[in-house]
């Protein structure tokens, strides 16, 4: 079996707003991309 992927990753990002700038981390999304056969059709998507 393949190893498991994180389904998410964490990234610095930079909040501009009008009472001044701030820095944080956010968590967003990993893609995955994922092939499957259906009713003898292949298909595949991101």
């Amino acid at each position: 079996m393949a190893a498991r992927r994180k389904a998410t990753t964490q990234i610095s990002r930079l909040a501009h707003r009008a009472s001044g700038t701030t820095a944080a981390n956010r968590m967003v999304p990993e893609e995955t991309p994922v092939a499957f056969s259906f009713a003898g059709t292949t298909h595949a998507v991101m």
